[in-house]
């Protein structure tokens, strides 16, 4: 079935995309003046000590916490004499570029025109995408890497692009977002699946280079703290939120109340745990560098002795992963209540959903390689983001990936349609 639109040339619809982003990114700019977030904090600190001269530190000790991809970025841009709005500014318009490159990314992985441009609305217009932009987080930078490892691979499935280039890009994204440290797994696989004849070669180079700047980081903190890790802050999501959600899933009365109680005793058993196995009394003495193994073995424990707890919590942070709407973000610019906003919000991404699974049926029958590529990207980072701490933010970085399904999906149904009116009229005929 062709399509019925007239052809628009790809850098003119990129174009209109990146202009339809860009308005939308800076009306929000404008209307929500906040730009501060609960872990902004985290990422601007190491940054200072950067530019001061201190190193990588926070708080005067290394920074084993956040890893320094993205106050790189912070250092670099407040150097160049940007505040925390600025850059703020600067990523929405790094954010509504990165939805008009898509544009012409979907039309040369699809041959479409109408996925093309429906690819980049869809991310232009995304709420999530446009509120995480506004907050000096790592969401905005991820996306637009991720969007490059995405070409990227599918370049290399397909005979071109070096694997070598890919496997430091997937490093550098890990040091963003240490979420991806295991992504070069899938897409190792998919490779090597994809190049059945040249894997021996592309494989070993792609997961060799995709683990350099991680292992360098981890061999970084090991030096400073003795323990080697790319991110402490794993051990607080295990033990604070894995483990404490699947306790607190099935307590009786609301979800949240109970999962902060159960923080609170998880915190009294692993500071009596710690003061056990490192024999300290006092445990404020304790860096939690050096507390962090004990405390992901006891998060280990819990989740392991509640395994239908943990996969109840686990499907629940699945789902608030690919609805939540960022209701938040809506009230912060109108005069709609949060139970109207979540409402509005959840029949869009509800719709959404559906249409992106359509698209990934369509795209499995009829372009195998890229459906599978994008099931890889959106399965991974849903499923290892869906836990007690799941919500909106978690998706942005598989926006346009997510794009590309939805907007397949909408073109399925279009063709569809197309079908049976074209029949209808036959017939009338």
């Amino acid at each position: 079935m062709t399509d019925k639109l007239r052809p628009m040339p790809p850098v003119k619809a990129a174009l209109l995309v990146f202009l339809l982003g860009l308005a939308l990114h800076i009306t929000y700019f404008a209307l929500d003046g906040i730009s501060i977030a609960n872990d902004t904090k985290k990422y601007v600190l190491p940054a200072e000590s950067l530019i001061a001269g201190h190193g990588y530190a926070r708080d005067g000790q290394p920074e084993t916490e956040r890893t320094p991809g993205y106050p790189l970025m912070l250092a670099a841009l407040r150097a160049a004499g940007l505040d925390l709005r600025k850059i703020a500014l600067l990523q929405h318009v790094l954010s509504a570029a990165t939805a008009a490159a898509l544009v012409l990314i979907a039309r040369w992985m699809t041959g479409n025109d109408f996925i093309a441009i429906s690819s980049g609305v869809v991310m232009a217009i995304d709420l999530p995408t446009i509120y995480h932009a506004n907050l000096i987080l790592t969401e905005t930078l991820c996306t637009l890497l991720g969007l490059a490892l995405f070409a990227l691979i599918w370049r290399i499935a397909h005979g071109r692009g070096h694997a070598a280039v890919a496997g430091l890009l997937l490093g550098a994204i890990t040091l963003v977002r240490p979420v991806a440290m295991l992504f070069f797994i899938p897409l190792a696989l998919y490779l090597a699946w994809m190049r059945r004849n040249e894997a021996r070669r592309i494989v070993p180079i792609f997961v060799i280079c995709s683990l350099l700047f991680p292992g360098a980081w981890l061999y970084r903190n090991y030096r400073v703290s003795g323990v080697p890790t790319l991110s402490t802050n794993g051990a607080v999501l295990l033990l604070y939120f894995h483990a404490a959600g699947a306790l607190a899933i099935d307590d009786p009365g609301d979800f949240d109340t109970n999962l902060e109680r159960r923080q609170k005793e998880l915190r009294i058993a692993a500071d009596a745990r710690a003061r056990s196995e490192l024999g300290i009394v006092d445990v404020r003495r304790i860096t939690y560098v050096r507390r962090a193994a004990s405390d992901s073995r006891l998060g280990r424990e819990i989740v392991l002795a509640h395994p239908f707890a943990f996969t109840k919590l686990f499907l629940r942070g699945v789902a608030i992963n690919f609805l939540g709407g960022s209701a938040e973000a809506l009230t912060r610019i109108t005069v709609l209540s949060r139970s109207t906003a979540n409402r509005l919000l959840l029949a869009y991404t509800s719709v959404a959903l559906i249409l992106a699974i359509i698209g990934q049926l369509w795209l499995l029958r009829t372009n195998r390689p890229l459906g599978v590529l994008i099931l890889i990207t959106i399965g991974y980072f849903i499923a290892f983001t869906a836990g007690a701490l799941a919500y909106s933010r978690f998706r942005v970085p598989v926006v346009p990936t997510y794009a590309i399904a939805i907007a397949s999906g909408v073109h399925a149904l279009r063709e569809r349609w197309f079908r049976r009116a074209s029949a209808h009229s036959s017939r009338s005929e």
